[in-house]
């Protein structure tokens, strides 16, 4: 009877691995062939059948056609309920459907990596057919025990199949559900880019996977980055205001252009469908405001917010959002953050395209309005405000005065205006440092406009508007020469009032001004500043006097070498006393950082050097020796740096980490530890939070520019050993315990490729670490070291072919790790293919050689 079920079934097989047309006609022959046959014999002979199917490599499209079939096959076994009224009676699949998943969830777990592989494809298969019928409980349970050992199978493709099967039966209801915890695992660590990539697309949506998503924006592979956007998109009114700025500072600076436009595109739209197309709802989402910090980051992520927003719609919507009066102004009731920086990222996106001078037009009013409209707005805001407001109120000046650099100063009328109200403001507003230098620099636009039109007036021959234009100029320089008075003769202004805001406000005019590109160096007047004022304050009581008088100071020394020459080690003073446990204003420490890298970075490591002690006035006592004591190392200060990388406040871990990344681009540090030290930061659990987004973000970037620096070919071979090494021999207890060596060594030799001296890199690596294997036969990291030999490409030298092969020779005979011979045996075949010569061929040369000594 088997025969001649075998004789049909082939018959009905044979078609169906050509066209998908005769599936349909077959699944109903064939069932009703089971239906006139006895089940046992026709499911030995369907048996047979699958055996053969399930030891078919992969890519065989015959065997992929005879599987849809099958499937097809399959959805066709309806069970018989005995009592369909009953709920208490759980649905019982078909006994052929049961008898074969059953064979199919054992072949699962056979030794020959194929059958595994197909025995999973034809589960996934008949389970898309299934879809929309009833399965039992039973049949649950037993994929989910089968399929989720799959999921740490050895063969990245069954894994794959493993994940697609279980998507089906995860329960997001279930905070302990088993699924998703490995689908969580598996997207998170998996060594192959498909299988991470799957896990995203099919893991149910859940708090802690949103969270998961979110870090796998950082993945290496821009498929996977790009699958995890695509789920975000959807997700808008479930992310806190942190994850969502995370989410678009890292797709909007991704180095995929697919990613920055999907960013750009897809989840801007996705996310203002949210927010029922209101700008001003989405940028208040992302509105972070507690303190300058925030605001700065804030300010970013609208102007690329809003970059995307403009490409999609047309200039009069965009102008209409502002909903302007007929003098061109926005009511001040409705001015706050988020209108504020519409209409000043607007503006200027106008002013710096060609052709849009006629909508510009539209929201740009008359300046003698416009500045009337700035002067009542300072004048009739609150007095009285909590900390949020006043950044509030100092944010819209600042957006309100950057507008203003958009316009024409040729007008006498409209720089007579903007005059009055720079003075005015400055005398009775309380200004923050940043807004402070936007208000100075106003004169300095309308100089650069004078001189432009003087120049233009003497090569057109008109000496009279020359003339003219030279009698404004001298009183736009008497303005700013008055300004400068206010800093230059301090003396009698801080004997009448030395008030705290009083010398604040000073120290901010004096910060604006140094900030000038104008100032190349200290004139007298400076100097004067700088000595009898900067100085002196530099050991004020009060915490925010001495921060500012240290930026002051730190200003000066960036355009006075003398000055650098002691500033050092005044900045270093803080950074040591801090790593030394003493306590020090957070402010004060940052300013510091950021002082002696740029001072480093302009002058050099030779500013280190013990200066000569500078000749101090009189009045000037044993404190201020003190601080102006020079003798600082340079080795010291770099350990500084490197050991605030870890410092429990994320500002100082940033600062100090953006400040070694600055040093290395700019080739003042050549350090194969502090790469390694870059690294190990940039790829810790520790800084795989929202927080540390920026942080790990220019790590990034600066490691990808280490191979173009000068001399970093050394460094970057020493580094890749250091780095594996620390990995490896972490404590169970460190973050980096939980992190995937093999991506980082794989990461680390792509790196080194990169390099213009690559191949000799690659090559002194591979000879290191084969001699490391050699002298440490038993070390625990040769897994990895041998793993790291199959990714080096070693150029075709018969001399560097020859010793390295030599090396291998002598590891064979001490190493007894079975999977370390394995990888060193693959390292070898591919070098003995480039030299043509085999390994027991060299072993024989070897022999010979012994003999004849």
């Amino acid at each position: 009877m088997e025969k001649d079920i075998m004789r049909e079934m082939i018959d009905l097989f044979k078609p169906t691995q050509t066209t998908a047309a005769t599936h349909q006609k077959n699944s109903i022959l064939l069932k009703r062939l089971y239906e006139n046959s006895e089940p046992e014999a026709f499911f030995s002979v369907f048996k047979k059948m699958l055996n053969v199917i399930l030891s078919i490599d992969k890519g065989n499209k015959y065997v992929e056609k005879t599987i849809d079939f099958i499937a097809l096959f399959c959805s066709m076994l309806k069970s018989k309920q005995i009592e369909p009224n009953d709920d208490t009676v759980d649905y019982v699949e078909h006994p052929l459907l049961s008898e074969i998943f059953a064979y199919l969830l054992e072949t699962s777990k056979l030794h020959k990596d194929i059958i595994r592989f197909r025995s999973c494809e034809l589960i996934n298969k008949i389970l898309d057919q299934l879809v929309g019928s009833e399965v039992s409980s039973d049949l649950c349970e037993k994929l989910e025990e089968t399929l989720l050992i799959r999921l740490q199978d050895p063969k990245n493709v069954i894994r794959q199949q493993a994940v697609i099967a279980l998507h089906r039966l995860q329960d997001p209801h279930n905070p302990q559900d088993a699924i998703i915890q490995q689908l969580l695992h598996l997207m998170n660590s998996d060594s192959f880019a498909k299988v991470r990539l799957l896990c995203i697309e099919n893991i149910a949506a859940r708090k802690d996977v949103v969270n998961n998503l979110i870090i796998r924006i950082r993945d290496v592979d821009v498929n996977v980055r790009l699958a995890a956007y695509k789920r975000l998109s959807n997700f808008a009114e479930y992310l806190k205001i942190s994850e969502k700025r995370r989410i678009l500072h890292c797709g909007f600076l991704d180095s995929s252009v697919k990613i920055r436009e999907y960013v750009c595109t897809t989840v801007i739209k996705c996310w203002l469908d949210h927010y029922k197309g209101s700008i001003f709802s989405l940028m208040k989402s992302v509105r972070l405001d507690a303190d300058e910090r925030d605001i700065e980051k804030t300010v970013t992520l609208f102007e690329h917010i809003l970059s995307a927003f403009f490409k999609n719609k047309s200039l009069t919507d965009l102008s209409a959002v502002l909903m302007i009066n007929k003098k061109k102004l926005v009511s001040l009731e409705y001015l706050n953050w988020e209108v504020a920086s519409y209409w000043r990222i607007y503006v200027q996106f106008l002013n710096t395209n060609d052709g849009f001078e006629d909508e510009l037009d539209k929201v740009l009013p008359e300046l003698v309005y416009f500045c009337t409209y700035i002067k009542e707005y300072y004048t009739h805001a609150r007095k009285e405000v909590t900390t949020v407001e006043f950044l509030e109120q100092q944010f819209i000046l600042k957006q309100l005065f950057l507008i203003i650099k958009t316009y024409d100063f040729a007008d006498v009328a409209n720089r007579q205006c903007l005059n009055s109200l720079v003075y005015n403001i400055l005398e009775k507003i309380v200004l923050m440092s940043d807004v402070t230098e936007v208000v100075l620099s106003q004169m300095r636009v309308k100089l650069n406009c004078l001189l432009e039109e003087q120049n233009e007036a003497v090569k057109q021959e008109n000496y009279m508007e020359a003339e003219r234009l030279k009698h404004d100029i001298e009183q736009v320089n008497n303005e700013l020469r008055n300004l400068k008075n206010l800093q230059t003769v301090p003396q009698q202004q801080i004997q009448k009032k030395t008030d705290i805001p009083t010398i604040i406000k000073y120290l901010d005019i004096a910060a604006g001004l140094l900030l000038s590109p104008k100032v190349t160096h200290l004139t007298s007047s400076l100097k004067t500043l700088k000595d009898d004022v900067i100085q002196e304050l530099l050991i004020h009581d009060n915490d925010n006097v001495r921060v500012k008088a240290l930026r002051c100071y730190a200003l000066c020394c960036i355009v006075d070498k003398h000055c650098a020459s002691n500033g050092i080690h005044i900045f270093s003073t803080p950074i040591f006393a801090y790593q030394n446990g003493e306590e020090c204003d957070t402010q004060t420490l940052l300013i510091c950082i950021g002082a002696v890298v740029d001072l480093l970075r302009i002058y050099g490591p030779k500013l280190m050097a013990a200066s000569e002690k500078e000749v101090l006035s009189e009045s000037v006592d044993e404190t201020h020796e003190r601080v102006f004591a020079g003798g600082t190392s340079l080795t010291d200060l770099i350990q500084g740096l490197v050991d605030l990388m870890d410092d429990e406040q994320y500002e100082i871990q940033e600062k100090a980490a953006w400040g070694l990344c600055q040093l290395v681009l700019s080739d003042r540090i050549h350090s194969p530890s502090l790469i390694s030290r870059l690294v190990l930061k940039w790829c810790s659990p520790a800084s795989d939070n929202g927080e540390s987004e920026r942080l790990t973000q220019f790590i990034g970037f600066t490691l990808e520019r280490v191979p173009s620096v000068s001399d970093s070919s050394e460094q970057l071979e020493e580094a890749v050993l250091m780095t594996v090494k620390a990995l490896a021999l972490a404590p169970k207890i460190s973050p980096l315990a939980d992190v995937n060596i093999e991506n980082i060594s794989k990461f680390m030799i792509a790196l080194c490729k990169t390099s213009h001296e690559g191949a000799h890199i690659h090559t002194n690596l591979a000879q290191t670490i084969c001699c490391e294997i050699k002298d440490k036969p038993r070390n625990r990291i040769n897994l990895i070291l041998s793993k790291m030999l199959l990714l080096l490409d070693i150029p075709n030298d018969k001399i560097i072919v020859r010793d390295l092969l030599k090396i291998c020779d002598q590891i064979k005979d001490d190493v007894n790790d079975r999977l370390v011979l394995n990888n060193v045996v693959k390292f070898v075949s591919s070098l003995s293919n480039m030299d043509h010569t085999e390994f027991f061929a060299i072993e024989e040369e070897n022999e010979e050689g012994s003999r004849n000594m």
